[in-house]
């Protein structure tokens, strides 16, 4: 046999990216297409616990956002990474929820903590100057 024999076989390894690609891209869809049926069947079946969820969703990953950018700050200002601020976000919030009175309509009650905080100074009559 020569070494040129004018047809050269691919290594049957080498089609293996381009058909593992496309399975990877089928069952992607596939896992998507499954959540976004399991996100409607909820939403269907109890629409005020997922719009209850959602919110309380949104409003950690806002939490998170804030807490992630104060790192990103920190960092790219003095380019050390600062872990005291998670001990900060978790001491305020530990103290936020057990400072603020709960509402008996299910709120937290925030009016009610600053507005009896704002009569009391009032009534007892002192006044800073």
């Amino acid at each position: 046999m020569t070494a040129e024999s004018g047809t050269t076989r691919r290594p049957v390894l080498a089609a293996l990216p381009r058909f593992s690609q496309q399975i990877n891209r089928v069952l992607t869809w596939a896992v998507v297409g499954l959540f976004v049926v399991w996100v409607v069947g909820n939403f269907i079946n109890a629409p005020k616990q997922f719009v209850s969820v959602f919110l309380l969703g949104i409003t950690l990953g806002c939490i998170y956002a804030l807490i992630a950018l104060g790192y990103t700050l920190v960092y790219g200002i003095i380019e050390l990474i600062n872990f005291a601020h998670g001990d900060v976000f978790t001491g305020s919030m530990i103290s936020f929820f057990l400072l603020a009175p709960i509402d008996p309509n299910g709120g937290l009650g925030i009016f009610e903590l600053t507005a009896s905080t704002t009569a009391r100074t009032r009534s007892s009559g002192s006044s800073r100057r």
